[in-house]
């Protein structure tokens, strides 16, 4: 790469050299290169050039913790450079701060600069990128749902630049990798799809980038699509490049996605098998409760019969008996009196064979009631008789 300057970010990302571009942060730390010269004409902020090259600077650089340094410092001179210059500085040192997973100082750099910053387009992508190191664990369900709400609307505003969809989808991605139970279907009902369709769209506009392989299988992990899952991950591992200086860093967090993602398999397939045992379980147990009944309601038919035929013999035994040399109006009073004693009599049986308190009353008190006026309408005969 040429020193002339200013910089621009079609020269440092045309670089063949990392170590090119690793010298210009190296000649701004030794103030061989001014700020207005490396940040002043890097282009506008929306576009992945511009992005791509702050990336570069920062990821190249062999001391991050000195050019956070050098950046704040320059930061602090406030009339020293114009808004876009600093805003390109203030973008690169929340970049460097991410790269070296200084993720509280990342925050709070972009919480101290808000008032002046916020304008910028990029500037609430650049803010969700820092949440994202955050573990979303620590945030309220409300709190996500508003991340992934503005990582959509940056990604509808600046759809050219695929890493705006990217950061959308990964922020899917990680809220549903760490939900459960109905948080995690209301994330995939409302979000996954568009995630989805967020990730394709991000490799759409740059097919060589193995971070968006690995986002889009952890996504189609969620949609129980595994073995398309493990087939993007393992591309976004053959496709990254050794050159990169956190190359290590990046096949780890690939290999971590496909162990989850073989994890969430096994969990699921543990569930299914568990549902589908519970629920034999319960159709089992309902089966058995209904034999029981139907074996119940059988041994409460049989035991009715069975009284109802002993009384009917005693009935028919009994009334020989009685009326034999009676006169016909006697004999039929004395009948009318037994029938009613039977069906007093077979009112108690039934009162002693049920258990259920409303089978007793819908069955046993209306025959009591139905023989104690029989009786009695027996026993007014007779003696009307008499």
């Amino acid at each position: 790469m040429t020193m002339d300057v200013p910089v621009t970010s079609q020269a440092i990302l045309m670089a063949q050299d990392s170590n090119e571009v690793a010298k210009l942060t190296s000649d701004y730390l030794d103030t061989a290169l001014g700020a207005q010269d490396l940040f002043g004409s890097l282009g506008s902020d929306v576009e992945r050039p511009f992005e791509n090259a702050i990336a570069r600077l920062a990821n190249t650089c062999h001391n991050r913790k000195a050019l956070v340094e050098k950046l704040r410092a320059d930061l602090a001179k406030a009339n020293e450079h114009d808004s876009a210059t600093r805003y390109s500085m203030f973008y690169c040192m929340v970049t460097a701060l991410r790269y070296d997973r200084n993720v509280s100082e990342g925050i709070k750099a972009v919480e101290e600069y808000g008032d002046e910053f916020s304008s910028f387009p990029s500037f609430t992508h650049l803010q969700l990128l820092a949440k994202l190191q955050e573990d979303l664990s620590t945030y309220t369900d409300d709190e996500v749902d508003q991340l992934i709400a503005d990582g959509f609307k940056s990604s509808q505003r600046v759809p050219f630049n695929e890493g705006y969809p990217h950061l959308f989808a990964d922020l899917v991605a990680t809220a549903c990798e760490q939900a459960r139970g109905d948080r995690l279907a209301q994330l995939r009902q409302m979000w996954l799809q568009r995630a989805v369709d967020a990730a394709n769209a991000a490799i759409a506009l740059e097919r060589n980038y193995a971070k968006f392989y690995c986002t889009l299988g952890r996504l189609q992990a969620q949609q129980g699509l595994y073995v398309e899952a493990q087939r993007n991950i393992n591309h976004a591992i053959d496709l990254e490049s050794p050159e990169r200086t956190d190359y290590a860093v990046r096949i780890g967090g690939y290999q971590a996605a496909l162990i989850n993602v073989r994890a969430t398999e096994v969990e699921e397939n543990t569930q299914a098998v568990h549902d589908d045992i519970r629920q034999s379980v319960e159709s089992f147990s309902e089966e058995l409760d209904a034999a029981r009944e139907d074996l119940a309601n059988a041994r409460t038919s049989n035991l009715e019969f069975l009284g109802f035929f002993a009384a009917l013999i005693s009935f028919t035994i009994g009334s020989i008996g009685l009326v034999q040399g009676a006169s016909a109006s006697d004999a039929a009073g004395i009948i009318v009196v037994l029938a009613g004693a039977l069906l007093l009599a077979f009112a108690g049986f039934t009162f002693i064979v049920l258990r259920n308190r409303n089978e007793v009353m819908r069955k046993a008190l209306p025959m009591a009631a139905l023989g104690a006026v029989v009786l009695i309408l027996g026993f007014i005969w007779l003696h009307v008789g008499a």
